[in-house]
Order: structure tokens, then C-alpha cells, then sequence
């Protein structure tokens, strides 16, 4: 956003250009845009006039007019509100939406009737849906929620309304991928003991019955006829014969655990580990990731190790009761790409996340309800607990665990059974404002020409080449590693090795904490591991007041009065304290442990135990309605396994 980088008379300068191009754009290029939202074409037009252009749009035969022009027919629109959560416990339907509705909010609001039943709606303000703009923020985001007792009735058809200015008028839906109701006509999908059921943007109930199913499966299989999706098609009948076939052979869970996609070594892989220590009875678990990279050779005498691109893989996830994950990555819940769409109904996983670092700064994009929907968070600080819950992320203490995590236990076994060595570590964290570039399709760095000019390069390869910093660390008999983001592969030709320090692009690994003495850092929340080890850290905050712009800048973590170590501003700071340090033998001072101490709720040996025991209880918990899910799904593909071919071989036509 311009405001947060230009100061004021930068900004209104800035504004002034824009809202001068503004008035030279005749209005109708600006109504006829394709790629605008109505909100942004009304904010553009406000702009262009002075003026509030809301009260010049007029309410006609279902329509909404503005200069003869319809920016809205709700006769037509789905997108007023946006389903993102859709529940049913305890035979009620829980139901969040977004309010994509743009009109001034004190003149319409929204209801639904069930029969002759009326039911009102709670409203809630969400930061993550504002409307921002280059002018800062213009419409606060709102929720639109619903808790509606279902019925007995075998059909229960909603009807949801927006009542504007005393006109009622009844409104169609749309929903979300995490609702698991596919975007097509006569889409459908089971939960606990209900099916529901999308058609032309209305939603209707049912009472779970075998003929239903059979009828629904048919017609959305004819959707997927039009959309040209024979793949599809045949990818849900196998999936169903593969349900058949695995109740009738074993009643296990099953579980995929992973870290990311071409690299094992974190949360995942040591709950992994744990489970192949305890074997659990009822659960069948396989760690996921390429066959092509070099941890699944490390990992490979494990049996249970599953290549991410096999067709085993697509088998398991379709089957899998839990995802259990270290990253919030699209690939991690989605194997089937763009197609994804016309599958979600038939996922009935819960999705765990472990989590790779603690959240110290606001990383809450990636835990946000309605982008991943994770059913158990996993979290090793007190503070990071609380932040979350209070954080609008829409999680409540049932979502969240205080446990512990899984890669720490091990840290603790590495750092009883290893000395610390004379070694400093040295790792800045990744910088948004230096432009590292990535190949889309390899997801390498690509050398960024420009980066031997950059601050963070100067600042770096200065530290580790300072005459003084290297003759106190020869001095003393102590070794460097200087790591680089990995994003900075390609750059990291650019610094200077010397006798003292050498290069790494990878240094999470346990066995180099446990030998390194000292840390330096800026705001890596690797610090977090290595605080953990209880040993001395020094910050480098050269840059605190860019720092503080990113948009990440931390939301409950104070350096000043909960960091693991002293703060310097400037290389003369740096100096002195790698210099106290090493003249301690890097023992951690003692007001340093008592923050670490009241940082992390556990710094024993029991966190995978604490995960696991936490994710039986959702196994527990959410046992019934998947049970009822998949026990209907392949007795009414067993019934009509005949006739879902036949369609196959008429679409083949």
C-alpha cells in the first residue's frame, strides 16, 4: 500500500495524480470494466466526483442503476454472500458467509425462512475481509452468520433474503471451496447423517436415503459431462469402489503426515518418527513427499514413505481421515490442481497443522479460517495460544493446542547427547524489499543482479568479514557459518568466504544448533529452536523502522521485553556482545533464561506425546459423522456401480 511507505506529502501528492487521471476517464470505461469489483468501480467514480456516488444508484424491478447503467441484478447475482463455512452438529446448520453487498449497511439486512420459520442472522466485523484501497481502509469486512435447528422433515429448502430500503427480495448463494460443496449445478455432499444440496444457487437439506444419493450422484455426474470432466467422473467411481473395498478389508484410520514437498526434517517428520515408535492400534500413517529429493532416500527405510506424484498417493488422500502437515502450502489438501473443484465433497479428512515456526510476527494469513480450515492447530508458546484465539482468526480452544513441538523433543535428545563447539551461527531472516526471484516451475532462485547493492548484502558480508570480529573469534578458537535464505541461492555466490566464516544456504538442522554456541539474528523466528536449547542470541535490528513497515511486523512479541538476547542497532554493539559472549564461554544470562522460561508452556521431552494425544481426541470426536459418511457412500455406489459405467461409457462417446 502507497500509504504505508510515502509520508504525507509524498501520499497527497500521489492521491492528487491518480484522482486527476480519474477525472479525465469518461465514467462508462470505468462502469463497462471487466476486472473491477462493483465496490472498486463505486470507490474509483466516488473519487472521480467528490462525492458519495451511492446515493445516485437507484433500486429498480430487482436492479441496481446508476447512470442507466445495472451494476446488479439480484435476480441473478450469487455473490452477495459468499458461503465459507458450512457445519452441521448436533442437527444444526451452521452457516458463515461474507457480505459482498455494497450499499450504505443501515439500509438492508439479510434473513432466512425454513417453512414458515424466520430466522435472523449475527454480524460480525472480520479484518481479514476489509475493503482497503490506496486510501486506506473504506468498508470494515462483515460476517453473515446463521444457526438454524434442522427439521425432521425428509426436504428442507432455504431461502435467504436481502431486505433493502422495505423491499424484500429473495437472494441466490454461491459457496466456497471449504464448505465441500462443489461450484456446479446439483452439487452435493454428506455430513453426519444429512446430504447437502446445491442447485441454481439455492440450498436444500435432505435426510440421508440411498435413492437420493443414487439420483443426486447422476445428475451431478451430468454436470461434469458439460464441464467436459470424464476424468473426473471415473476418478469418483473409483474412489467409491476403493471405499468398498477397504471396509470390507480393515477398519483402520488412516493418516498422511508431511513436511514440504521436496524436503522432510521438521514437525512432520519427528511426530512421524513417533508414531513408527509407539505403533498406534486402528491407524494406518505414511509420511508424504517427492520420491526425487533427497530426504525420501534418508527416510526410505521406512515402509510406510509415500512418493507425492504416485497414483498410491491420490488412492490414500481420497481415503485419508487426517492430514496432518508443517506447512500450509495449497498442495498439502488439494493433489488434484484446478480440478480440486469438482472433488472436495468427497473429502472427509480433518486437517491438522503442526506448524514450522512459532508466530511470533502476524502470520495469521496462513492461519485464517477460511483459507485453510484447519480443525487443530498446534502451538509451543503461551503467547502464540493466546494471540491466536484473540486474534479474529476465528478459531476457538477447541482448535487449539498448547502442546509443544513435535521436532523439539528431539532438540533435546541431540543437546543431551552433543557438546556445543566453538561455533556462531549467523542467519537474517528472508527480507521482503530485496527481490529475490523464483522459477515458477522449479521453484529455484534465480539470480537477482542487483542484490550486491542492496543494504542487507553490504550490512552481511561486511559483518563477516570485519578485521576485529575475526581476529577476537581466531583468538578465541571459534568457527562461523553465515546462512542465507534459501531464495538466495542463486545469490549467495556474492559473499566473501573467508578462513573464519563459510557459507550455507540450509541451517535448520539439528545437529548444528546443538553444536553452535551463539546466535546472531535480526528477526528469524528460528531463534525461537535455538532459544529453546537455552543458549545466548544477539539481535541485529539496523533496520528496525523498515522493519516495523513489513505488513508481518509482530503483533504480541516485545524484543525489548521478551527477547532471548540483547538488541544491537550497530556494528559497534554487535562487536561488544559477540565479544562478552565468547569471553563467558556463551552461557546464556540468567534474565535471558527466565524469558525463555516463561516463553514456552513445556521444555521436556513430551511434546509428541501431547500432539498425539490431542489429535485422538478429535479422532474421537469426529468419528461418527465420517463413519456415516463413507458407510453411505460405498453402499450407494454398490448399488449402482452398473449404472455409474454405463454413464462412463456414454460421456466416452
Amino acid at each position: 500500500m502507497a500509504y504505508l511507505f510515502l509520508d504525507t506529502k509524498e501520499y497527497n501528492k500521489y492521491c492528487s495524480i491518480i484522482e486527476n487521471l480519474l477525472s479525465q476517464i469518461e465514467e462508462k470505461y470505468i462502469l463497462e470494466q471487466r476486472v473491477f469489483s462493483i465496490s472498486l468501480k463505486i470507490h474509483a467514480l466516488s473519487k472521480k466526483y467528490n462525492k458519495d456516488i451511492k446515493s445516485d444508484i437507484i433500486f429498480k424491478n430487482n436492479c441496481f442503476i446508476y447512470s442507466n447503467y445495472i451494476m446488479m441484478n439480484l435476480s441473478k447475482e450469487q455473490n452477495i454472500i459468499i458461503w465459507i463455512n458450512l457445519e452441521i452438529q448436533n442437527n444444526k446448520l451452521h452457516l458463515e458467509g461474507e457480505d459482498k453487498f455494497w450499499m450504505t449497511r443501515e439500509n438492508y439486512f439479510y434473513f432466512c425462512t425454513l417453512g414458515n420459520k424466520i430466522f435472523y442472522p449475527k454480524y460480525y466485523f472480520n479484518s481479514k475481509l476489509d475493503f482497503i484501497t490506496m486510501y486506506g481502509l473504506i468498508t470494515r469486512g462483515r460476517l453473515v452468520t446463521f444457526d438454524i435447528n434442522l427439521e425432521k422433515n425428509d426436504e428442507q429448502n432455504f431461502h435467504f433474503f436481502l431486505s433493502y430500503m422495505g423491499k424484500n427480495i429473495e437472494i441466490l448463494s454461491s459457496f466456497q471451496r471449504l464448505t465441500n460443496i462443489p461450484p456446479l449445478n446439483n452439487s452435493y455432499y454428506i455430513r453426519e447423517n444429512y446430504i447437502i444440496k446445491h442447485n441454481n444457487g439455492k440450498l436444500s437439506i435432505y435426510h440421508n436415503n440411498i435413492n437420493l444419493i443414487q439420483t443426486f450422484e447422476h445428475e451431478y455426474c451430468i454436470e461434469l459431462k458439460k464441464q467436459e470432466k470424464y476424468n473426473i467422473i471415473k476418478l469418483r467411481q473409483k474412489y467409491m469402489n476403493n471405499i468398498y473395498q477397504i471396509k470390507n478389508k480393515k477398519n483402520k484410520e488412516i493418516w498422511l503426515i508431511n513436511d514440504k514437498r521436496d524436503a522432510a526434517g521438521d514437525n512432520g517428520e519427528f511426530f512421524f518418527r513417533y508414531l513408527n515408535k509407539i505403533k498406534p492400534r486402528g491407524i494406518q500413517f505414511f509420511f508424504v513427499l517427492e520420491k526425487n529429493c533427497s530426504d525420501y532416500g534418508r527416510l526410505k527405510s521406512f515402509k510406510n514413505i509415500i512418493d507425492l506424484d504416485s497414483s498410491k498417493y491420490i488412492s490414500l488422500f481420497l481415503k485419508a481421515d487426517k492430514i496432518i502437515t508443517s506447512v500450509s502450502e495449497a498442495w498439502v489438501n488439494n493433489p488434484f490442481g484446478n480440478d480440486d473443484k469438482y472433488m472436495i465433497d468427497l473429502y472427509h479428512f480433518d486437517f491438522i497443522y503442526l506448524q514450522n515456526r512459532i508466530l511470533k510476527d502476524d502470520l495469521s494469513i496462513f492461519l485464517k479460517k477460511y483459507k485453510n480450515k484447519f480443525n487443530l492447530v498446534i502451538t509451543a508458546s503461551k503467547k502464540e495460544y493466546k494471540s491466536i484465539l484473540e486474534n479474529n482468526n476465528n478459531y476457538n480452544k477447541d482448535k487449539i493446542a498448547l502442546t509443544g513441538f513435535a521436532r523439539y523433543d528431539n532438540l533435546n535428545i541431540i543437546k543431551e547427547n552433543m557438546k556445543s563447539e566453538n561455533l556462531i551461527l549467523i542467519i537474517p531472516t528472508l527480507i521482503n524489499d530485496i527481490y529475490s526471484k523464483l522459477d515458477q516451475l522449479t521453484v529455484k532462485s534465480i539470480k537477482y543482479e542487483n542484490f550486491i547493492n542492496s543494504t542487507f548484502y553490504n550490512f552481511y558480508n561486511k559483518l563477516i568479514n570485519n578485521q576485529q570480529l575475526l581476529r577476537i573469534m581466531e583468538n578465541s578458537n571459534y568457527k562461523g557459518i553465515l546462512c542465507i535464505h534459501q531464495n538466495f541461492d542463486a545469490e549467495i555466490i556474492y559473499f566473501q568466504e573467508n578462513k573464519i566464516f563459510t557459507l550455507e544456504d540450509r541451517c535448520y538442522k539439528p545437529e548444528v544448533f546443538a553444536r553452535a554456541s551463539l546466535l546472531i539474528t535480526d528477526y528469524s523466528s528460528i531463534f525461537f529452536d535455538f532459544g529453546y536449547l537455552q543458549k545466548p542470541i544477539i539481535y541485529i535490528h539496523s533496520d528496525f523502522d523498515n522493519y516495523k513497515k513489513n505488513d508481518f511486523y509482530n503483533r504480541y512479541f516485545s524484543y525489548k521485553k521478551d527477547g532471548f538476547g540483547p538488541i544491537c542497532y550497530e556494528m559497534k554493539c554487535i562487536l561488544k556482545e559477540i565479544m562478552s559472549s565468547i569471553e563467558n564461554n556463551c552461557k546464556i544470562k540468567n534474565k535471558y533464561f527466565i524469558r525463555i522460561k516463561k516463553f514456552f508452556r513445556y521444555l521436556d521431552k513430551k511434546n509428541n506425546y501431547r500432539i498425539y494425544t490431542e489429535i485422538m481426541k478429535h479422532k474421537d470426536r469426529g468419528k461418527f459423522e465420517y463413519s456415516i459418511a463413507k458407510l453411505l457412500s460405498f453402499i450407494i455406489f454398490s448399488i449402482i456401480s452398473k449404472t455409474t459405467k454405463f454413464y462412463l461409457y456414454k460421456y466416452d462417446q
